[in-house]
């Protein structure tokens, strides 16, 4: 049994990393340090993960670290040997300790425990590793695999911070459609918020979508999640809210809109494939009104769509298109469904019925942005 490695646990894993924050902040460094260091880093994937967060607490202390240069010092000398490699690590309480001359005792004993409960506290939120805007432009994708080795997919105009914290790994979709692949850490819930639905997952994989003007749809596809509805406010909802707790498992949707209960669906292999097409840059359409297809389209290009005729809303589109390829579709509704397509410039197109005479009405009765 000498071959069976023990996993350490949280609390030591945080308190070496904060050791390795105070040392390699010293100058010069090392050789054999710095060769140390990476050592360490290798001995878990986790070592690399907490590392960034003492580091991103460390950095809001470097402009005030003066004001305690010589407490830090004496400290660092009392715990740890550089020339010698000695190991023995002075816990992270101490440097709360040290910390509270700069009055950010509550950010730094934040690392003292890590209870897995939502939402993220504001102090969890201030020593967070790393809090970086994501964002697609208009018909651009994009996959983010972050620091943990979970994997975001983004769609196209969509925006998200990460927030990764030491109570939950926490995503907010500010906008558009994200699919999360999460890498397991039961520990560390990771927990995606949009437009009044916070949906909180260990393990799994699932999607997100949160458009203007509409309810936040989230699709599962591995695993379970729990989605939390907390109505118009914009607050994650805490121990003390009034909240509705959801569990969705593989293959199940919901729509949380916040003028009517969230109802659960369950959707077909072939619903699944569709809703998620985009991922490999497609749209399917299977008899959909033409409004709901220029509307997504819409998603992919910034060219307008002016519908002069509103019968022809609702004539059914079916097909499978490349998302931003404006021109196929253009080409289907001229030759399958009659629609009279008229160019306004590089940006603007008229939907019209081609089975009237003229060119409709002059004045547009809608228009998709």
């Amino acid at each position: 049994m000498n071959n069976v490695r023990r996993l350490k646990d949280r609390s030591l894993i945080e308190d070496e990393a904060a050791a390795w924050v105070w040392r390699l902040d010293d100058e010069p460094v090392s050789a054999n340090t710095l060769a140390a260091y990476e050592a360490w880093l290798k001995e878990d994937p986790r070592h690399g993960r907490v590392i960034e967060e003492y580091r991103a607490l460390w950095g809001r202390l470097d402009s005030l670290q003066t004001l305690c240069r010589e407490e830090r010092i004496r400290t660092v000398s009392r715990g740890i040997d550089e020339q010698e490699g000695d190991r023995a690590i002075p816990s992270a309480r101490r440097y709360g300790a040290i910390a509270a001359c700069l009055v950010l005792t509550v950010a730094v004993l934040v690392f003292a425990g890590r209870p897995a409960l939502l939402p993220v506290t504001t102090a969890d939120t201030i020593v967070a590793s790393a809090e970086r805007v994501h964002e697609t432009l208009v018909g651009e994708f994009r996959t983010v695999t972050l620091d943990d080795g979970s994997v975001i997919e983004m769609n196209t105009d969509t925006k998200l911070t990460v927030i990764y914290g030491t109570t939950a790994r926490r995503i907010e979709l500010e906008r558009g459609e994200a699919h999360f692949n999460v890498a397991k850490d039961p520990q560390w819930p990771f927990v995606v918020t949009a437009n009044g639905a916070a949906v909180r997952a260990v393990g799994t994989a699932f999607n997100v979508r949160s458009m203007r003007d509409a309810p936040t749809e989230v699709l599962v596809t591995e695993g379970t999640v729990e989605v939390t509805e907390y109505g118009m406010s914009t607050e994650v909802p805490g121990p003390s809210r009034d909240s509705e707790q959801v569990y969705l498992t593989a293959g199940q949707s919901i729509r949380v809109d916040q003028t009517a209960p969230a109802q659960i669906a369950s959707i077909s292999p072939g619903d699944l494939d569709r809703e998620l097409a985009w991922r490999k840059g497609m749209l399917i359409f299977e008899g959909e009104p033409l409004a709901n297809v220029v509307e997504e389209l819409s998603r992919y290009t910034d060219i307008r769509f002016v519908f002069i005729d509103d019968a022809i809303r609702q004539r059914r589109v079916g097909g499978y298109f490349r998302t931003g390829d404006v021109e196929t579709l253009l080409s289907v509704l001229e030759e399958g469904l009659s629609i009279r397509i008229e160019r306004q410039g590089n940006d603007l197109i008229l939907l019209s019925d081609a089975t009237k005479e003229g060119p409709g009405q002059d004045r547009p009765h809608g228009i998709v942005e």
